[in-house]
């Protein structure tokens, strides 16, 4: 999972999508059928990844 600033070139957030799965809480993988991804941008040069409602937090981003 890469998000590349289209200005920069700057890559934003470099990630294995299963790694940001296991971080939210009560997520199976092997039960769910669907979840819900939100990505948010700040201008302050923060992103704002929602996984399913839930927030982890990691330098430079923050992981919901």
């Amino acid at each position: 999972f890469q998000i590349i600033d289209p200005v920069t070139g700057m890559r934003l957030v470099d990630e294995d999508f299963d790694e940001l799965l296991m971080r939210v809480p009560g997520f199976q993988m092997d039960c769910a059928s669907d979840f819900d991804v939100d990505i948010e941008y700040r201008t302050d040069g923060r992103l704002i990844i929602s996984i399913n409602g839930w927030k982890v937090y990691e330098e430079g981003y923050i992981l919901i």
